[in-house]
Parts: structure tokens; C-alpha cells; sequence
């Protein structure tokens, strides 16, 4: 559902969560409101560099495909876990994800 895993640092990095649908008929929510919040797995403090919680937007034509941007200078170090929050109300439905996410440097191939 959602497609990080990795936050790298020094980069922008892109939030993704697709196939968001109601779970009692299956139909995509392509209107939903959802917000992310990025924490610090060890202190569930909101990591510095990003106005939260952030806005993440539909992606046009999807089914149930939302984005969000993170930014490429959050203040997080390498090997630092953290959770990306998701919240929202498709539907007037409540949906929340807790997801987690490790800094890193990317690597040179």
C-alpha cells in the first residue's frame, strides 16, 4: 500500500500510498483528505524541516492513488528510524497508518 521505505537524506523523496479503497464495497476513494505526520520512531517527537502534518494529494486519473512530497533537508541523521503518520477521512471513514521509514544515504552504483 505504501511505497517507502527508505528516507534519503540530502534528497527529495516521495511518499506514496496507492489502492486507497473502502474496505465494505471496494471502490477506490479518489477524494479522500489525508495528512501525514513524519515522527521520530524513538522519541514520537515530529522531525524539524517540514511544516506538518503535510497535506498528500491525489494522484489525477488513479485508483486511490495519493503523493506527497518530503523535503530534501529534514533534520534526521543516518540509520535514524522514523514513522511516517498517515491520517485521514475518505469517505467519512477514519484511516490511519503508521509506516516506517529508515534515514540513509544513498549509495553510488
Amino acid at each position: 500500500m505504501a511505497e517507502i521505505e527508505t528516507y534519503f537524506i540530502g534528497n527529495d523523496n516521495m511518499l506514496q500510498i496507492s489502492g486507497v479503497r473502502d474496505a465494505a464495497n471496494g471502490i477506490y476513494l479518489n477524494n479522500a483528505s489525508l495528512q501525514v505526520t513524519l515522527i521520530d520512531a524513538a522519541t514520537e517527537t515530529e522531525i524539524a524541516g517540514q511544516a506538518w502534518p503535510a497535506a498528500m494529494s491525489y494522484v489525477s486519473g488513479s485508483d486511490g492513488v495519493y503523493r506527497l512530497t518530503l523535503e530534501y533537508d529534514l533534520d534526521v541523521i543516518s540509520r535514524q528510524v522514523l514513522i511516517a503518520q498517515l491520517e485521514g477521512s475518505p469517505n467519512g471513514l477514519r484511516l490511519s497508518l503508521r509506516i516506517p521509514v529508515v534515514a540513509s544515504y544513498r549509495q553510488g552504483e
